[in-house]
């Protein structure tokens, strides 16, 4: 008699997270999230939610200090779901995740083709990854790329939901592909930057070097060195040269600004270092400012920023800096 295929739900989802799926459930957990995106960001969520649960309660006793010593050791994790016993309930299991605590989690699926699958999912740092190709991709932080742990088929096919940078491997007999939520990015060897916002449904494509084709719906165009485009929904935006020249700098670490406002240089700083650098005086934001920061701390940009503007102070509340002033002088 064949064996039902179990029912994927919360249940399920919290038993595979905490490995104490038999091989049945795995199996129905992996199909079932490579069936739609929607599953797949389900899926993407829930193990958020478990981490933020691990965090916030401890229902087991693990050895966190252990754990995160081991995680400290490396940027990023590779994570077997191997079925163990029992399932418990989603919220109290959530503590004995102990692997969750890392910078970037790399999970395993493997395809009813057995083509086997892995999600590269970072969190609070940016991290990189080297595809069984030879491309290199830089992931900013709160992302997740996925993709064959060995690239079969006439294209070399990932995903991606986030922001990376891709240096892709020169393979003219089969071009590269990038897939988001409504749009295709397709190369032989070049280097680019995509940045998919999901929520807004819109994808950013930045091209340094080569050409890369960009397909969404039934719209398509070509984009050379130098130049972007915007995909908002299924509809592509005209291409221009590239606005933002510090489009790279989580990977850099380099910013440079020239006469630029300090409303501008705030929100690209508090984006970058995940900071809140706040103007009391909201006229402070039209200040132009000239500066470039190479790899610098928080508290040098700051100390920086004060020394561009007589009478411009800083004060530190909480975890927040706050600039305050009269006047640009």
């Amino acid at each position: 008699m064949e064996k039902q295929t179990p029912i994927v739900n919360d249940d399920l989802i919290a038993k595979f997270l905490a490995g104490e799926a038999d091989n049945t459930e795995s199996e129905a957990v992996n199909d079932w999230i490579l069936e739609s995106e929607k599953n797949e960001n389900y899926f993407f969520e829930a193990q958020k939610t478990w981490e933020k649960a691990s965090r916030s309660r401890n229902f087991r006793k693990v050895n966190t200090d252990a754990a995160w010593q081991k995680w400290q050791s490396k940027e990023a994790k590779v994570v077997q779901l191997k079925p163990k016993r029992t399932a418990v309930p989603f919220m109290q299991i959530a503590a004995a995740v102990v692997l969750l605590l890392g910078v970037s989690t790399i999970w395993y699926l493997v395809t009813k083709q057995n083509i086997e699958q892995v999600a590269f999912v970072t969190k609070e740092k940016v991290d990189s990854l080297l595809l069984a190709d030879g491309t290199q991709v830089f992931v900013n932080r709160e992302s997740k790329i996925t993709y064959p742990k060995e690239f079969s088929g006439k294209k070399r096919r990932v995903k991606l939901e986030g922001e990376a940078f891709f240096q892709v491997q020169s393979d003219k007999e089969k071009p590269f592909v990038v897939e988001t939520q409504s749009t295709e990015i397709q190369v032989v060897g070049t280097a680019f930057n995509v940045k998919s916002t999901f929520a807004l449904q819109r994808t950013e494509v930045v091209v340094q070097e080569g050409k890369v084709l960009v397909r969404s719906g039934k719209d398509s165009l070509y984009l050379n060195a130098g130049e972007q485009v915007t995909v908002e929904k299924d509809k592509i935006q005209r291409k221009e040269s590239i606005q933002d020249k510090n489009f790279l700098a989580y990977k850099t670490r380099l910013l440079v600004f020239e006469k630029t406002s300090l409303n501008e240089v705030i929100a690209k700083i508090n984006a970058l270092y995940a900071t809140e650098i706040i103007l009391k005086n909201k006229a402070l934001g039209n200040c132009p400012i000239t500066v470039t920061f190479d790899d610098a701390s928080i508290e040098e940009i700051i100390d920086i920023i004060t020394q561009t503007h007589q009478g411009l102070r800083v004060s530190k509340e909480g975890k927040r800096f706050v600039f305050e002033g009269e006047r640009c002088e």
